[in-house]
């Protein structure tokens, strides 16, 4: 038996899911600062800084050196240049995804458990044979793992909400003419 075409299907379907999913987001991240002009105000933005902070509020305005954020009482003023990236907050999220995730997850990880634990015993069982316990076991487990990966996956998934990327800096690497320093 030949894993090659499992192996080739498995890439098909992975390349499709994810081409699929790049393309429900919708929009691409410009580099261009003026794509923050036609936003409106009150508008949540999510604002990742070059050093790693981010920061969350409301648009107050953006001019062509910085964006400032209401945050509480306080407006928040980010320079154009310690900005590494802008996203919009999006809908909510389902949780119905992840609820279902959660229930194949642990009705299966609760079924191969229960068949495990149950009928190991050597000989004929006092109601069922070994194959039948085995069975109900993985049953039993496997309602019980549905239930609790449901639950997993619902609070997991509850409340989350999509980013939209709208802006990302330009990446400038090291001027190479400047970092180069020659002896004679």
């Amino acid at each position: 038996m030949s894993f090659k075409p499992a192996v080739g299907l498995l890439a098909v379907i992975l390349l499709v899911l994810q081409s699929s999913a790049m393309a429900q987001t919708g929009v691409v991240p410009s580099t261009e600062w003026s794509a923050l002009a036609s936003r409106s105000p009150g508008e949540t933005f999510i604002v990742k800084l070059k050093n790693g902070e981010r920061s969350k509020g409301a648009l107050q305005r953006a001019s062509d050196h910085s964006v400032v954020l209401r945050r509480g009482n306080n407006d928040l003023d980010l320079k154009r240049e310690e900005i590494a990236s802008i996203a919009v907050s999006g809908k909510r999220k389902s949780a119905v995804k992840p609820t279902l995730v959660g229930l194949a997850v642990g009705a299966g990880v609760g079924a191969g458990i229960g068949a495990a634990v149950n009928g190991n015993e050597s000989g004929q069982g006092f109601i069922f044979t070994k194959g039948q316990e085995r069975a109900l076991g993985a049953a039993l487990g496997g309602a019980v793992g549905a239930v609790g990966g449901s639950l997993i996956g619902y609070f997991a998934g509850r409340g989350r909400r999509s980013e939209i990327r709208i802006y990302e800096a330009p990446i400038s690497g090291p001027n190479v003419s400047s970092s180069l320093h020659f002896r004679k």
